[in-house]
């Protein structure tokens, strides 16, 4: 078999698709499988390679196609950028060369259309579903041979649009990167983090849908508490100023802010922590049904205990014996799971193993398995 993901967008980037997408490519070859990545030939923010960036292994090749950057003129063209960066990569990939025994992995409905035409068999990947889009979204799709969805909520949705070949895989984490971490207090040392406090962390991006002003709102009522810290990892250079300067409007001490963070480096982090948090509100259908955070897994992973949101999508994985689930965008109901957890540290102890032993199941390599047992169903 030749598994050729295709994916239209900047790889390596900070945010967590790319991760995703690469990890999978080198999971499919640790199986034996020759596995190709194809990118649009877009300008890098970082030196490193892909393989450097997520620190995952060289096993898999990475081919870069297209005859240009259309974003080096995006403050001419606006949002009309991404549309002409599209048609480069699509052209390309029309006059590109595919191994008739090719597979084909994709998030795009349109990659996914040209190259069922093209007699290749295809699998699309879903990470939500376009209600509004969906006639677009069919016309695309209808030769694929199955659908990977990331999880169940995203699965039921096609599954009422009327498709059939589909399947839930969720996301997955390492768990080899949280053996063998140092103790706590030397993780805490290495980041200049208090060793006394007690220290409520959230990593991930700054979305508004990601619940980031919520623990804000906490962190404003408790600012006279000065054993608490509110720790936040990631956020694009523009959100992390943004919410650097309402940390300091607000004058919340008790905030701190760290930039993006390689992935290599996010489970030192969560160790770090006596409580981590996922706070999403449900302002999105993403948020509410479709999504499957990379991070949740990670978090499970470290055994830190979880303060979430209790919403379709995240429980999904959570529950009320792995995690302590609130209500969603309620800053009083987030300080109160997180209460909960710092004042009894044997529930807090047991709700961190029970999280660890719930995701000892769900690797990139079981999701990899997963995904060539779908495939190889279909052929």
């Amino acid at each position: 078999m030749h598994f050729i993901t295709i994916a239209n967008t900047r790889i390596p980037t900070e945010k967590a698709h790319g991760y995703q997408i690469s990890k999978v490519c080198e999971e499919l070859a640790m199986l034996g499988v020759k596995t190709e990545l194809w990118l649009p030939s877009r300008r890098a923010t970082t030196e490193e390679s892909v393989f450097e960036f997520y620190g995952l292994e060289k096993n898999f090749s990475v081919r870069k196609l297209g005859f240009g950057d259309a974003f080096r003129f995006e403050k001419y063209l606006g949002r009309a950028t991404f549309f002409l960066q599209s048609l480069i990569f699509f052209a390309a990939l029309v006059f590109t060369r595919v191994p008739k025994d090719s597979v084909i992995y994709t998030r795009n409905p349109e990659i996914a259309w040209l190259f069922s035409l093209r007699g290749r068999k295809v699998f699309y990947n879903a990470h939500s579903f376009p209600s509004s889009k969906h006639g677009l979204l069919r016309f695309f799709l209808w030769r694929v041979k199955g659908i990977v969805c990331n999880s169940h909520g995203t699965e039921e949705a096609f599954r009422e649009a009327g498709y059939k070949n589909t399947i839930t895989l969720s996301n997955g984490v390492a768990l080899e990167q949280f053996i063998d971490l140092p103790p706590k207090n030397e993780l805490r040392k290495k980041f200049e983090l208090p060793e006394q406090k007690k220290i409520v962390l959230y990593v991930g991006h700054f979305y508004t849908w990601k619940g980031v002003d919520v623990i804000f709102e906490a962190a404003e009522k408790t600012k006279d508490n000065d054993m608490i810290l509110y720790v936040l990892v990631g956020g694009t250079p523009k959100d992390f100023a943004k919410y650097d300067a309402l940390r300091q409007e607000r004058g919340l001490a008790n905030v701190l802010l760290f930039s993006y963070k390689k992935k290599t480096e996010i489970p030192a982090f969560l160790s770090c922590a006596d409580v981590l948090l996922l706070p999403n509100v449900p302002v999105t259908e993403e948020s509410e049904k479709y999504t499957s955070p990379i991070k949740m897994f990670e978090y499970m992973a470290s055994g830190t205990p979880i303060v979430a949101s209790r919403l379709p999508s995240l429980e999904e994985v959570l529950n009320d014996n792995n995690a302590v689930l609130v209500k969603a965008g309620d800053s009083e109901a987030l300080l109160a799971g997180v209460r909960r957890i710092l004042d009894d540290e044997i529930f807090a102890h047991m709700l961190g193993a029970q999280a660890k032993r719930d995701v000892s199941g769900r690797t990139w390599r079981a999701h990899a398995e997963a995904l060539l047992g779908f495939v190889g169903e279909k052929e």
